[in-house]
C-alpha cells in the first residue's frame, strides 16, 4: 500500500473541503466521515469474503485426515496448526502446506481484486474532478490579520 490509512482524517479531505463552501463545511466533513467509516467497514467484508471464498475452493486435503478434523480445517485456516499436530508427520506437513497455498491464494487473489477496484476508482475521481475549481470563490472579504497589523505600529 503506498499511502498507510489513518483513523484521524480520510484521505480526501482536503480536496473535498477546498470544494466545499464555507457555509458547508460541517455537511462536507460529515459526509466524509461518514463515507470513510462505510468503505472501510465494506472493505473489509467484502475482501475477507472473498480470501475465504479461495480459501474454501482452493483447498484440497491429502487422503489420509479423518473427516472432523478435515472440516476444520476446511472452516478455519488459524485451526490448521492445531489439527496438524495431532497428525502422522508426512500428513500433517500436506495439512499445512495444502492450508498455506490455500490462504495465500486467498490473499493473492483479494489484493488484486482491491487494486483493480482502487484503479477503477482512481480513473472515476480523476474524471470527475476535472470540473471542480482548484479554490471556490468566497462573497466573504479576506480578514485583516491583527497580530501582523500590530507589528507594523
Amino acid at each position: 500500500m503506498l499511502l498507510p490509512p489513518t483513523r484521524s482524517t480520510p484521505f480526501p479531505s482536503p480536496t473535498l473541503f477546498r470544494s466545499a463552501p464555507a457555509e458547508r463545511a460541517g455537511a462536507a466533513s460529515a459526509i466524509s466521515a461518514t463515507a470513510y467509516e462505510l468503505g472501510g467497514s465494506l472493505g473489509i467484508a467484502v475482501v475477507g469474503s472473498v480470501l475465504s471464498a479461495v480459501y474454501h475452493a482452493e483447498l484440497t486435503l491429502p487422503a489420509g485426515v479423518p473427516p472432523d478434523l478435515a472440516a476444520q480445517v476446511r472452516e478455519s485456516f488459524s485451526a490448521t496448526a492445531a489439527v496438524a499436530t495431532g497428525l502422522p508427520e508426512p500428513v500433517a506437513t500436506a495439512v499445512r502446506t495444502a492450508a498455506e497455498e490455500s490462504f495465500v491464494g486467498g490473499i493473492r487473489t483479494s489484493m488484486l481484486g482491491s487494486a483493480a477496484v482502487m484503479v477503477v476508482l482512481a480513473v472515476v475521481a480523476l474524471r470527475s474532478l476535472r470540473g471542480v475549481p482548484k479554490v471556490i470563490e468566497t462573497d466573504v472579504p479576506p480578514q485583516p490579520d491583527p497580530v501582523a497589523e500590530s507589528t507594523r505600529g
